[in-house]
């Protein structure tokens, strides 16, 4: 702790001073006298900043009253809470409950994202995005997207509160100007966005625009505001300083530590003048913790609760000295509000973005009552299109109406974007993607181009037509039309099966190609659900790789028409805790030139259902129903069903995996599998997951439950969650079958 008692002693003689003073004045003139006024001074200092809550605890207990509260930084966030009247104890709830990785970055919940965008969003590592093919990297690593949610929501009741000094308890907050570096105080504004620019830390934050200026962190410039709270006209200044030992030499740590002292070596100076503007003084010792310790809460909170009981001969004498008046200081006269009526909005930062698409994704009636979970959701759906940096909102009061301005921070419309796989099945290869967002004749496009450069070549051209999202424009409502979108494609693909025996042993290995147009009609019923009908036109060669392998050359053209229902409310593609898949499907297949002694038609039946349950803190359950049927004599090779394998692929093929059974290893026309996986999440993002499934093959559908070929399989993995995707790594057995491995690396494509 930095403490001296020089400074102890004076700062228990100017709070003497000053209440003695008031006390003459009031027996000499026989009046009362104002009470002296207390600020409250938060310093910046990343997760050490928690500890502000343990302090503002203790001053509760003491029953001191806050007259205005200043802030920097994290200071600025606990600050404003407190400020909006939350107490000690309902701030701590909120650090113990928040998750602070997520409140600091721009991580998307999945049930945000459509179903095209839960597809797209996890099979890339990384992304590049550009105009005119001219690369345009974000100012941050963050643009604050779930800082924004979150905050604007604890704060509701306020969001149409402009001059911060009506608020509960009077309040500011310092931002630095990024041209000049020169510190700037907000005390009026929209407070989530005054917040929001005082802990933009450059480089992991983007900067805030406000007042045409470009802000970001106060901390930078002033990460100990006491002089612009003194200028309240603030009597007596409580500050929590936050690292305030200066005079120890920096050793470098972490590159959080590096990066936090690079950006604030500039204000130690303005913070040591600061610091002895202050009456009391509270420094809490952090030795042992660090600036990104979030996951420290109780701790952090604890030891400002001790730091500032260290100082409570100080905070006693403030308390007694208060309390001998009778007229208590007048607090802000800001009404909260619950609810907000609406009579319009507006949006602002669009550029290529049509409006309407904008405010057809909100899906709210406006005019009208808004509630705070529904206008949350609407932002939510918004940044959940991936067209967005950002979708921020306030609401501004003008007399009797309130107009909700939506502000967007929109991404350019190219995507240049990258993903790496390996696995025992089709070793590694790099997927290649370009993404075009464009706007034709009111309607939105997105073009895609994949290329999979691997052993097996895979590539695939696709433009999306989002005609569905045009609206009534008259009431500006969600009214959305059940025009379908519109999807065209083309596919080409290469792959090298092998043609096992009885007992899963290969016996030959062949060549296969495929290449198929298709144009299919996609309804969005929500974030979760769509149905596709459609057709295409699918060709296909085989032949042996080598001249024993016994595999005849053969073409095959299929003309297809199909329907799909798919719902999706993972919380976690790969492995979920909560939420739900179904994959439901049928298939008319016309075949031509083939056997004309066989049938020439086929039809295809399939059902994939799944839940994640879970059922202790670390541990969870995902059952899961493969049922599929192909009705038809004797179709060829690649219409037929397969069986067999740990994961799921994207290869255009009909696949139901099968733990313990080579990929691919079964053909059959019909197969029924039930599979559970337990997954125990044991530290961090490893897991172990035992896997169990049993399954039937048949020639008949109705054999599938009466005889057919009951198979039974199973095998523990061991998974990291990397940033390139999940590691895996099984061993496996079957029934009449070898033990095995399987080794995954990176995201599926």
């Amino acid at each position: 702790m930095y403490f001296r008692l020089s400074n102890l002693n004076s700062m228990k003689f100017h709070i003497f001073l000053t209440t003695v003073g008031v006390g003459l004045m009031m027996a000499l003139t026989g009046y009362p006298q104002e009470r002296p006024k207390v600020g409250l001074v938060l310093s910046g200092g990343g997760a050490k900043g928690l500890a502000h809550i343990g302090v503002i605890k203790a001053i509760e207990e003491m029953g001191i009253k806050i007259d205005y509260i200043g802030g920097a930084s994290i200071g600025s966030i606990i600050g404003g809470l407190y400020a909006t009247g939350y107490s000690a104890d309902s701030i701590t709830k909120i650090a113990n409950q928040l998750n602070w990785i997520g409140f600091f970055t721009d991580e998307i919940n999945r049930n945000n994202l459509s179903m095209n965008g839960k597809a797209g969003r996890e099979r890339y590592v990384i992304y590049f995005p550009a105009e005119r093919f001219n690369l345009q990297l974000p100012s941050g690593l963050s643009a604050g997207q779930n800082f924004s949610e979150i905050y604007s929501n604890l704060v509701w009741p306020y969001l149409t509160v402009t001059d911060f000094q009506t608020l509960p308890i009077p309040f500011l907050c310092v931002a630095t100007n990024f041209e000049d570096g020169n510190p700037v105080v907000l005390d009026h504004g929209y407070l989530p966005d005054a917040v929001r620019a005082s802990m933009s830390i450059p480089s992991l934050f983007t900067p805030v625009y406000i007042d045409s200026m470009y802000l970001i962190d106060g901390g930078v410039s002033d990460n100990f505001p006491a002089e612009a709270v003194k200028a309240k006209d603030m009597d007596i200044i409580i500050g929590v300083s936050l690292g305030s030992e200066t005079d120890t030499p920096y050793k470098p740590g972490s590159v959080g530590g590096i990066l936090y002292q690079t950006t604030f070596v500039r204000s130690r100076t303005v913070k040591k003048k600061n610091e002895s503007l202050c009456d009391i003084l509270i420094a809490p010792d952090f030795a042992g913790y660090g600036t990104m310790g979030f996951h420290n809460a109780d701790s952090l909170i604890v030891l400002g609760e001790r730091a500032a009981k260290l100082h409570i001969s100080e905070l006693q004498a403030l308390a007694d000295s208060l309390n001998k008046f009778d007229q208590v200081t007048d607090t802000g006269n800001a009404q909260p509000q619950s609810n907000y009526m609406i009579n319009e909005i507006k949006t602002e930062g669009l550029n290529k973005v049509d409006e309407e698409l904008l405010i057809s994704l909100l899906q709210l009636d406006i005019p009208g009552i808004i509630e705070r979970g529904c206008l949350e959701d609407a932002i939510q759906r918004a940044y959940g299109s991936l067209i967005f940096y950002r979708v921020s909102y306030k609401i501004e009061a003008t007399g009797n109406n309130n107009t909700l301005i939506i502000t967007v921070d929109e991404k350019p419309p190219q995507l240049f974007q990258f993903g790496v796989h390996y696995d025992s099945d089709f070793k590694a290869g790099m997927l290649l993607n370009y993404t075009q967002r464009y706007g034709m004749a009111g309607m939105s496009l997105l073009l895609s181009v994949d290329a999979i450069v691997s052993d097996y070549q895979r590539y695939k051209v696709e433009n999306l037509i989002y005609t569905g999202w045009n609206h009534n424009k008259s009431n500006r409502k969600d009214r959305l039309s059940w025009v379908p979108n519109i999807g065209i494609s083309f596919s080409y693909q290469t792959y090298d099966p092998y043609v096992y025996d009885s007992i899963g042993d290969i016996i030959s290995n062949f060549h296969y190609v495929q290449s198929c147009p298709e144009v299919f009609l996609f309804y969005e019923l929500g974030n979760n659900m769509n149905f596709n009908l459609g057709t295409n036109y699918q060709y296909s060669a085989q032949g042996p790789n080598l001249v024993r392998d016994s595999v005849d050359e053969a073409t095959t053209n299929t003309l297809k028409f199909f329907g799909r229902l798919k719902y999706d409310s993972y919380n976690d593609k790969w492995y979920p805790e909560s939420g739900a898949q179904l994959d439901v499907g049928a298939e008319y297949g016309r075949i031509f030139d083939y056997d004309e002694s066989k049938d020439q038609n086929f039809y295809l039946y399939y059902l994939s259902a799944s839940c994640a349950l879970k059922i202790a803190s670390k541990f969870s359950v995902v059952p899961r129903l493969y049922m599929a049927s192909l009705r038809g004599n004797d179709p060829p090779w690649d219409n037929r069903l397969f069986f067999g394998g740990v994961n799921n692929t994207q290869i255009d093929l009909q696949v139901v995996p099968f733990v313990g059974y080579n990929f691919m290893e079964i053909q059959t026309k019909n197969l029924v599998v039930l599979r559970s996986d337990l997954q125990w999440n044991f530290f961090g993002n490893h897991y172990l997951i035992a896997k169990f499934n049993i399954g039937n093959t048949a020639s008949q559908f109705d054999e599938l439950l009466t005889d057919g070929n009951v198979l039974l399989g199973g095998g523990l993995s061991y998974v990291y969650k990397s940033l390139v995707g999940p590691v895996e790594i099984t061993v496996m057995q079957a029934k009449n079958r070898q033990l095995k491995g399987y080794v995954c690396l990176g995201f599926w494509f």
